[in-house]
């Protein structure tokens, strides 16, 4: 589960609205304001503002704190000056307690919340009100903004984060890898890649699959970066295809299951584990490493109905994997050497391909799939 914070900088009035949920299922809220008396400097305001938010997010502890973008009015530039002090505070606040943030403006907010850019405080105030179901309305509007911020922090969650730890590291996340094996260990590889070696964790099920491979051998791995402000060093976490990437970002959104947690938790095909959820098979869930009864449920409960196409994954073994492997590789190769694509839009067109014929086995078939 994810916590989102929202923050509506106001100088007299600071609003506050934290969601609590998974992709578009808000689980729980709760939503306030920072308030500070006209009577008292402008400095012991903002270190109030600080103060109390730095306590708030050691309490709640977020994973993302969304922010207003605020800006000046032509005719009111003193406001938008103390806006924008007010707002230095938050980040501060949230770069002091580690923690990712975003700025976001209003219109965006108000676009994807009710349709309407340019949408009245009543008007995004009650698609807030629809969207935690809650019937009383909220107040003030400091903390329905606030809550807004929160609710598209939630839903837009791996959007927002990458922005975030983007701007911080100055550097694009990884999601593919194409080099020589390295090194082999129990949990890891490290590949060689321009020059660089990679060290990637891998999943039992994706490790199963290199046990022929050798050191200079050619390998490709989809990739799941890992990054957070609690955790600055980067993980990269290896997949043999992308929709098995896809199922690990699933698997953790469920809660109590972090990254590393799932990386080990791994040790049976993803297609099984996928049938245990849809059937609800709780024993079945169990065998994987680490899960135990209580989380198990969780499993069932998060993930129910969201796991068919993975259900579905063709027989993902180790000689399997290989063939498709060589044969995307051989593809790959015909699109870009004979046919002009770019590596990129080649290696897209091969995965959609390969997601709408999951029967392919042949150069032949992924061609015509290819060109469907």
């Amino acid at each position: 589960m994810i916590k989102i914070i929202g923050i509506d900088p106001g100088l007299a009035a600071t609003g506050i609205g934290i969601v609590r949920g998974t992709g578009f299922k808000v689980d729980g809220f709760s939503y306030g304001s920072i308030n500070t008396s006209k009577n008292t400097s402008l400095p012991t305001r903002l270190d109030q503002i600080f103060s109390k938010l730095i306590l708030m997010l050691k309490d709640e502890k977020p994973d993302l704190m969304v922010v207003e973008d605020v800006f000046s009015l032509e005719k009111y530039p003193k406001s938008g000056i103390i806006l924008g002090k007010v707002s230095g505070v938050i980040l501060l606040a949230g770069c002091r307690a580690d923690l990712p943030s975003i700025e976001v403006s209003v219109r965006e907010a108000k676009q994807i919340l009710t349709g309407n850019g340019n949408a009245t405080k009543m008007q995004l105030e009650k698609a807030v009100r629809h969207l935690v179901s809650l019937t009383t309305p909220i107040r003030p509007y400091h903390a329905s903004d606030a809550l807004s911020l929160a609710l598209i922090g939630l839903f837009r969650y791996k959007k927002y984060i990458d922005q975030s730890l983007r701007s911080k590291s100055g550097a694009s996340v990884i999601s593919y890898i194409e080099g020589k094996l390295l090194k082999k260990e129990e949990e890891r590889i490290i590949i060689l890649a321009n020059q660089i070696g990679y060290e990637i964790l891998l999943p039992a099920i994706v490790m199963d699959t290199l046990k022929t491979k050798t050191a200079g051998e050619e390998l490709s791995l989809y990739i799941y970066y890992h990054q957070t402000e609690r955790q600055p060093k980067p993980v990269l976490i290896g997949f043999n295809l992308e929709i098995e990437k896809e199922f690990f970002q699933h698997f953790i959104s469920v809660e109590d299951i972090g990254p590393l947690k799932a990386v080990k938790a791994l040790n049976i095909p993803v297609r099984e584990i996928a049938s245990a959820i849809e059937s609800k098979d709780a024993a079945k869930l169990k065998q994987l490493k680490g899960i135990g009864t209580r989380t198990a449920q969780k499993i069932i409960a998060s993930l129910k109905g969201k796991m068919d196409k993975f259900a579905l994954i063709a027989g993902d073994g180790p000689e399997e994997i290989q063939i498709m492997e060589d044969i995307s590789k051989q593809m790959l190769n015909v699109l870009v050497s004979q046919l002009g694509h770019k590596a990129n839009d080649a290696k897209n067109m091969i995965a959609e391909a390969l997601k709408r014929n999951k029967t392919i086995s042949t150069f032949e078939e992924l061609f015509e799939e290819v060109y469907h």
